[in-house]
Formats: structure tokens, sequence, C-alpha cells
């Protein structure tokens, strides 16, 4: 990829939040819709406030492959480490009915 077309590729700064047993992906739910995955996301991911935490051991991998073959680099993420993720008490995903 030419410099130039890294410099006008769309950047998400994304967060991997994990603990003591497991990791989620926190994304937009627009950004699932952007990329056409938003109805192959499992129940296994959680949803809030617009939010979808995508489970490490598949849909993570879904929404990765989606992004660098849509933008052609791989996500940015920080990692951030609690001991116990209250996000497990979300909502599971449920793709949102006509909305992306």
């Amino acid at each position: 990829m030419a410099a130039q077309d890294l410099e006008s590729t769309p950047h998400h700064r994304l967060l991997y939040i994990e603990d003591a047993a497991h990791g989620w992906l926190q994304v937009p739910r627009t950004l699932l819709g952007s990329l056409g995955i938003a109805d192959g996301i499992t129940s296994y991911s959680y949803q809030r406030d617009g939010m979808v935490y995508l489970e490490e051991d598949l849909d993570m991998t879904t929404f990765w492959n989606a992004y660098e073959a849509h933008y052609g680099i791989a996500p940015v993420f920080e990692r951030y480490y609690v001991p116990r993720w209250p996000g497990r008490h979300y909502d599971t995903y449920k793709p949102a009915p006509g909305i992306p």
C-alpha cells in the first residue's frame, strides 16, 4: 500500500478487553455493518450502548479478516486488563433489524 493510500485510510482505534479467562474486542456496531459482517457475529459476543464486544475465539477473527480485506491494514487496538470483566452481564449480541 502506498504512503498516500495509507494516509487516506480510516483508522479505528479499538479496545481489546481481557480478564483472567477470556477477551473481547470493543467495536462500534456501525463498523460491523460497514464491513458487512453484522449477521455473521455469534451470540457469544455482547452488546451495549452502540458498542459490540466481540469474543476472541471466533467473532474477533471474523472482524479482523473483514477489516483487513476492506481497509488493507490490520486494526489498531489498545489492550486493557481487568480481573473480571463486568461486560459478561451485558446483553448477548443480536444484529439490529434493518440497521447495519
